[in-house]
C-alpha cells in the first residue's frame, strides 16, 4: 500500500486475474454447476481498491442452438454481456461465454441478478 501512494495511487488496486476470476465467479453462480465456460473477454476500467464495493450486473445478450457451430446436442450456447461498478463507474465490462443444458425458458435480454463484491457481500 505505501508503495502505491508513493507512486500516485489511493491505494493498491485489484488487477485482471482477480477481476477475472470474479467475473467468472458471476457468472457461474448464475448459470449453475453444469455450465462450462468458454471465453471471456473482458477489459478494466476504473480501479477498484480494498474495501471498495463492486456491483455486478448483466444480461444475456445471445443465444446458440444445440448442434449448431459445434455445439453438441442438448447443450446451447449462451454469452452474457456484463459490467461490474464501483464508486468510480465501471471497473470491469465485457462478455463470457458459455454452454449451458438446453432451457427453453432462456432468451436473449434474459437478466441476470445482480450481486455485489466488496464490503457489503453476505
Amino acid at each position: 500500500s505505501e508503495l502505491a501512494r508513493e507512486r500516485g495511487s489511493k491505494d493498491i488496486f485489484m488487477n485482471i486475474l482477480t477481476t477475472n476470476g470474479l467475473v467468472g465467479r458471476y457468472v457461474t453462480d448464475w448459470a449453475g454447476s453444469t455450465a462450462v465456460l468458454t471465453k471471456v473477454a473482458i477489459r478494466l476500467g476504473a480501479p477498484n481498491f480494498p474495501g471498495d464495493t463492486m456491483r455486478f450486473s448483466g444480461a444475456v445478450s445471445a443465444l446458440t442452438q444445440p448442434g449448431t457451430q459445434g455445439l453438441p446436442t442438448g447443450r446451447g450456447g449462451v454469452e452474457v454481456t456484463l459490467r461490474g461498478a464501483n464508486g468510480l463507474g465501471d471497473h470491469v465490462s465485457g462478455t463470457v461465454s458459455l454452454t449451458l443444458p438446453v432451457d427453453s425458458t432462456l432468451s436473449v435480454g434474459t437478466t441476470l441478478p445482480a450481486e455485489s463484491t466488496g464490503r457489503d457481500r453476505s
